[in-house]
C-alpha cells in the first residue's frame, strides 16, 4: 500500500490498530507495524478525515438545534424529494400534451 491509497478508512484503521496493538512492545515487529502506518499516514488523509468529522459535526448541530431534531430533517428531505417526483410526473404529463398539440398543429398547416 502506497502513500496514495490512504483515502482507505479500512486500511489505516488496520494499521493504526496493528501499530497500537503492539505499542511498547520492543520488537521488530512493532517496529515494521509503526514504520507501516507512517507509511500510509499522509497530512492530505489526516486532514480529509478531519473535514469528514467537521462535515458531521456540522450537520449533527444542525439537526440538535431545530427542535424536531434530525427527524424533522429527515421528514423534511423526503416531503421535497415526493414534492420533486410529483412536479416531473406533472412535467412529463404537460410535455405529453404540449408535444399532443404540436402534432395537430403540425398536421393541420
Amino acid at each position: 500500500m502506497g502513500r496514495k491509497d490512504m483515502t482507505d478508512h479500512a486500511e489505516l484503521r488496520r494499521l493504526a490498530k496493528r501499530a497500537d496493538a503492539l505499542h511498547g512492545t520492543p520488537s521488530l515487529e512493532h517496529v515494521f507495524a509503526i514504520t507501516k502506518f507512517r507509511e500510509a499516514v499522509e497530512p492530505k488523509a489526516i486532514l480529509a478525515l478531519l473535514d469528514e468529522i467537521d462535515g458531521l459535526n456540522d450537520e449533527l448541530s444542525a439537526c440538535t438545534e431545530h427542535p424536531g431534531g434530525c427527524g424533522y430533517w429527515r421528514e423534511a428531505a423526503k416531503r421535497r424529494a415526493e414534492e420533486r417526483d410529483r412536479l416531473r410526473a406533472q412535467n412529463d404529463a404537460l410535455r405529453g400534451a404540449l408535444h399532443a398539440v404540436q402534432a395537430e398543429v403540425d398536421g393541420n398547416l
